[in-house]
Parts: C-alpha cells; sequence; structure tokens
C-alpha cells in the first residue's frame, strides 16, 4: 500500500484529552503551546479516537472552531471527516472552503479576511438542510444552496490533515465543537462557552494529560513459512478422487521450479491428531515438467461427521520449500440426531415484544421486532449479547477508500453501513414441548426506504440447549460487489479464549496467507495493531467448520455449520476499525466482535455483483467447562422427531 500524507505515518503519542460531551479521546505528540495568550494544539499533530458521534448523517450539522491560523505554501487541512462526508479546508493561501457531501460533494469557498493570519478566530461551517454556510468571527461571508442528507464516508475525524489529500494543517486549534444542527447566529454567539444540547462532539485542546500507547505486535504465522515461488508452483494443484484412493499423486509444474533432490513428508491428519505419517521420494521428469510421489497411507475408515486430511511437506536439500493440503474421500456425513422429543422441555411467554425461552439450565431472549437474540444465559451465565444481526459492511483498506468510484464510496452509496431489519410477520410453532420454531420474515432497508434484501430467518430451539439459525437474504435491488455478507454476534468482552477448525491464522491477503491448512486452532490474545499504517481487520479465518469462544472458567458459545464460512473475532467494533486514523487511537469496546461471513471475498480482490439468494444455517449452543471436545456437536446431526430427520 502506498503511504499517504497526513495518515500513513509512524506516530507515537504522549498526550491525550477528552472531549466534554461524548468522552471521546484525542490523542498529540506535543505538549498544549499557547499562542497570543492562549492554549491550543498545533494542527497535524492530533489523532481523534474512533467516534460516532462525529458521524452526523442527517440534513443538519455545525462545525464551530476556534482557530489561529498560520501562513503556509500550498493547501491546509483543519477539519475532515473520513473521505468528505464534511470538512473545512483552505485550498491556497487565499481562501478558506467548507465542504459537504450528500448526493454528491458540495462546497462554498470564500476569500479570508485581510487580518486571517496569526490572529484567533472563531469559525462556523453551517449545513442547514438547504444551504451551506461560512461565518467568521460573528458575520456570513459565503453560502450556497445544498439539499438532501449527508452520505456516511469511513474514516475519521482529523483536525490538520485529510486521509487522502496532501497538505496538514497549519496553526492552532483551541476548541472545536460538532453539531448535528444549523446553529443559529444568536446561538453561535456563546455555544463555546455554554453549548447548546444538540453539541455532540466539545474539545477543548488546552489541558492533556501524559500518555503511551501500548501496541503488541500480532502473533506470528503458524507452521513453516513454504518458500512463495515453490508455493505457487503448486496453487492449482488439484487431486482427483482416483489418486487420493490409491495413494499416487501427480502435478505438473513450471519449469523454472527444480524439483529434483525433493523429498515428501506426510501425513494424514483427523481431530488434531496425526493417525499416520512417513516420508516418500519425489519424482521429477523434467521435460514433462511433472512432480510424482506415492505416499504409503491406507485410506482411513470413514467415521461419521468427521474429516481426514492428507499434508504433505516438501523439502529439497532438506530445506522446507512447499505445503499442500488435500480432503481426503471419507464419507463426513453427521451420524443421526439425538430424539428431539426426549428431550426436556421449553417453557415460552411474550413480553413487551420480546420472546422468552426457558430451558433445564439455559434462557433464551429474542427482541421480535428485530429478529435478534438480545440475551442468552447458561446457569445464568452471559454468553451473547447481541445478534446475530445481519452485516454488509467491511472496515475498507486505504486504497479501498477515496473518490465517488472507489469500492468504499459505492458500498456507502448503497446503504451497506446505514441500513437496518424490521420484521413484517413472524410466527412461534411449538410442535412438542422440546423444541419452539420462532419464523419471521423481514426487510433490510436503507435510510431512503429503498429494500436492499428480504429476509426470511427462522430460530430452532431445542430442549438441549442447541439453537439452529436459518436464514435466506433475497437480494431486491443491483448492488456493487460486496466486501462481505454474513452476521455479526456481539459478545461478553471477556470470552477472550478462540478455538476454531478451518484456516488460518493468517491476514485477509492472499499474499500473506504462507498456508493456511485447515487444522485447529487456538488463539488466547486479540488481534492488534501497530502504530503506523491504516488499520483494517485483522485474524480472519477461513473455511471455518466451528468456532468457539470461552471465558476463563470455561463458559462460551459454540458456532458451527455444515457448510464453511468465513469469521473474524476483535476486541474492536466494525465502526471503530472503519474510523480509525492509527492503530493506537483503537480502545477495546465493550464486547466482542464476531464476523460469520457467507461470502468475504477479502480486501483489493474482485468480487461478484450479487445477485441470488443467500442462504446461511448456524448450529449454536452454549458451552460448559466440561464440553473439552466440542466438534463432536457437528458429528450428529440436529435433533430428530422419533428417527425421522427434522427438516
Amino acid at each position: 500500500m502506498t503511504p499517504t500524507p497526513g495518515n500513513m505515518e509512524h506516530t507515537t503519542f504522549h498526550h491525550q484529552t477528552w472531549d466534554r460531551i461524548a468522552r471521546i479521546a484525542a490523542f498529540s505528540d506535543v505538549p498544549p503551546k499557547e499562542q497570543a495568550g492562549t492554549l491550543g494544539i498545533p494542527l497535524g499533530t492530533i489523532a481523534v479516537a474512533p467516534a460516532r458521534s462525529a458521524s452526523v448523517t442527517g440534513e443538519q450539522v455545525t462545525l464551530l472552531l476556534r482557530l489561529y491560523p498560520q501562513q503556509g505554501d500550498g493547501a491546509v487541512h483543519y477539519v475532515a471527516k473520513g473521505a468528505d462526508q464534511y470538512g473545512l479546508f483552505q485550498p491556497d493561501g487565499e481562501h478558506l472552503t467548507f465542504l459537504v457531501t450528500t448526493d454528491e460533494t458540495h462546497s462554498v469557498t470564500v476569500p479570508v479576511p485581510e487580518d486571517w493570519y496569526e490572529t484567533w478566530h472563531t469559525v462556523a461551517a453551517i449545513y442547514t438542510g438547504t444551504a451551506i454556510q461560512l461565518v467568521i468571527d460573528g458575520s456570513e461571508v459565503g453560502t450556497t444552496p445544498v439539499s438532501g442528507c449527508l452520505r456516511y464516508a469511513p474514516g475519521a475525524l482529523l483536525f490538520g490533515r485529510h486521509p487522502f489529500e496532501p497538505g496538514n494543517g497549519r496553526g492552532v486549534l483551541h476548541q472545536f465543537q460538532l453539531y448535528d444542527e444549523a446553529l443559529t447566529p444568536s446561538a453561535l454567539e456563546n455555544a463555546l462557552v455554554a453549548p447548546p444540547a444538540e453539541c455532540r462532539i466539545n474539545f477543548a485542546f488546552d489541558t492533556w494529560d501524559s500518555f503511551t500507547g501500548v501496541v503488541t505486535a500480532p502473533p506470528a504465522p503458524h507452521g513453516s513459512t513454504p518458500s512463495p515461488q515453490w508455493q505457487e508452483a503448486l496453487m492449482a494443484w488439484q487431486a482427483t478422487t482416483a489418486e487420493l484412493n490409491q495413494a499416487s499423486l501427480s502435478c505438473q509444474v513450471p519449469p523454472d521450479v527444480p524439483w529434483d533432490k525433493s523429498t515428501a513428508d506426510w501425513e494424514i491428519w483427523r481431530d488434531g491428531e496425526v493417525v499416520q505419517s512417513g516420508t516418500c521420494a519425489v519424482e521429477w521428469d523434467q521435460d514433462a515438467r511433472r512432480v510424482s510421489l506415492q505416499p504409503g497411507y491406507a485410506l482411513p475408515p470413514a467415521q461419521a461427521g468427521t474429516e481426514h486430511w492428507l499434508n504433505l511437506y516438501f523439502q529439497r536439500d532438506a530445506v522446507p520449500v512447499a505445503c499442500k493440503q488435500f480432503l481426503l474421500p471419507t464419507d463426513t456425513a453427521p451420524a443421526p440426531g439425538p430424539v428431539a422429543n426426549s428431550l426436556a422441555s421449553i417453557d415460552i411467554h411474550e413480553k413487551d415484544n420480546v420472546g422468552y425461552f426457558k430451558g433445564a439450565n439455559f434462557t433464551l431472549e429474542i427482541d421480535l421486532p428485530t429478529a435478534t437474540i438480545i440475551s442468552w444465559e447458561i446457569d445464568g451465565e452471559q454468553l451473547l449479547e447481541l445478534g446475530p444481526i445481519h452485516q454488509l459492511w467491511r472496515a475498507p483498506t486505504h486504497t479501498e477508500l477515496g473518490g465517488n468510484d472507489a469500492l468504499a464510496t459505492r458500498w456507502s452509496v448503497a446503504g451497506f453501513a446505514e441500513n437496518m431489519m424490521g420484521v413484517t410477520a413472524m410466527e412461534a410453532l411449538q410442535d412438542m414441548p422440546s423444541r419452539v420454531t420462532m419464523q419471521f420474515k423481514g426487510l433490510i432497508i436503507r435510510r431512503d426506504s429503498e429494500i436492499l434484501f428480504e429476509v426470511a430467518r427462522d430460530y430452532i430451539v431445542h430442549g438441549d440447549g442447541e439453537v439452529v439459525l436459518r436464514q435466506t437474504l433475497t437480494p431486491k435491488m443491483a448492488l456493487p460487489p460486496l466486501g462481505r455478507i454474513g452476521l455479526e454476534i456481539r459478545l461478553p468482552n471477556d470470552m477472550t479464549q478462540v478455538s476454531w477448525y478451518g484456516r488460518g491464522p493468517e491476514g485477509l491477503f492472499d499474499d500473506s496467507r504462507a498456508w493456511d491448512r485447515v487444522a485447529l486452532y487456538d488463539c488466547r490474545e486479540m488481534p492488534s495493531w501497530s502504530s503506523s499504517g491504516w488499520p483494517t481487520e485483522q485474524g480472519h479465518k477461513r473455511d471455518v467448520r466451528w468456532l468457539t469462544l470461552r471465558n476463563a472458567g470455561g463458559r462460551g458459545l459454540f458456532i458451527g455449520s455444515h457448510v464453511p464460512f468465513g469469521a473474524t473475532v476483535s476486541p474492536y467494533s466494525t465502526f471503530q476499525i472503519t474510523e480509525a486514523l492509527h492503530g493506537d487511537c483503537l480502545t477495546p469496546d465493550s464486547a466482542i466482535t464476531v464476523h460469520v461471513d457467507s461470502q468475504f471475498p477479502g480486501p483489493d480482490t474482485t468480487a461478484t455483483p450479487l445477485d441470488s439468494p443467500i442462504f446461511t444455517e448456524l448450529r449454536m449452543r452454549g458451552l460448559l467447562p466440561e464440553d473439552e471436545a466440542p466438534g463432536n456437536f457437528l458429528k450428529r446431526g440436529i435433533p430428530e422427531v422419533d428417527g425421522a430427520a427434522n427438516d
């Protein structure tokens, strides 16, 4: 990724302060300085923590600043929210511009006053819903007609810089206020001293606390690191069923990768254990550019719900050079599930638009207007704080931001960042004491009331504590390529012990995955970000069969599916990562955020536009400390009725 002025440089913050309204932190690497009798912070040295309050997307906004401009060459940025959601800057030394983006970017530009530089000024930039205005020291100096709601733009609230445009701020900032209303002239007079109730953010940059950001390095990739040249030679290798049955494999490879003097270690892997292993020679036909080998394994007998994997580790002159993994053709169909009508009964009732479900050792609460679980307890301990909710937004990379054609802009225009699900119909079915099905029909609607998706979501609650979620999303309009489509779950922030069966734990980019084989993984540390670089989502896990999150006491949540899914687990919300300017501006959220994605093409890849329904089925259940082998839950089907498959 190419460094961009103002946001990619390494920064070590030593000071922090908090705004007086929403308690949002701002960080700086310099202390306050006195300028003409007033304390403030030099522009271009301030970073602001992710703040929902900064993302005003209504039909009015006011930016109010106490500012000491200083002369310089080129553009000077004072305030920028993301990629031009709103901003205040000087395009040159003679003019001041205020911009907002509704259906498109609009701006008003005025000449700066004769006494503009080296003097304190009060500047108000106002969007009234019908016009944008600039007011300097109480006098309106420019206006232009504008209408519509402000469009969300990913990225932080910035002082003295812009996420994409060159030119840092010059001058000193004493105070900044943000309103989701258009302040009147009379309200502006005393707002800096006594802000009206509409004030969302109120920074006074006159006092700072000592602060040093602490950032730990992310864990090292699992396993050996193969040679990129050799690994690329094996990427397209697809062994046939006959080859795997006969333990006789071959692959055509590029001529510039010599395979003579090569050997291969092999192993058969099942449920975290190696059940067979050995070493074999690698035959290299240079003329045909073909590698052949015959591992000496015997095809394992099929076990219900169990996968067997062949792992190959290639060496040349005793140096590891490449790895390859194949799923062996053994039957993986799960065993029959327990008999549903033999399980414990479930009590259900409804009150104040909440559905309550009580089993032998669990309680579940579902918000009926949104079809969302709002509480799930096992033995009185909370497992889930909110979810699953639909999620169409992924924190964009820097290369996906900026400009009307940028992918993140297209996501914003399509309404992926601001939408809601509303239930249009629901029905509760309890066909036996131990099983309840809640059926919901609904719509995902963006802010302009256009329908993005039709939703069919069912929760099937069983007496043994298992909850099966089945959901179908049907797109109702043309959509740009999605960065993700899936479900988001928020868990208590003590559930930091993560295990999963799938691929990982590498990065989001394909070229950062040296070899993320399917295996069992454990993680005891949440992802972290360095202070340099644009924060993006980390720790994506592909082809996940099941995922568990537990607290120190061993209680937690199991999420599994017979159709592999993508997953991310983060101590930061999607919004925080989207809005952060630097990694060390991030502070852990009040909950752990888990994404379960049906589609996740990853950053800087070409995603296929969504034009067909997306079906998701998840099996979820609470975990007790004695549940040591959660993968066994997927080795059997969901509870059945008198031995007949339960559909």
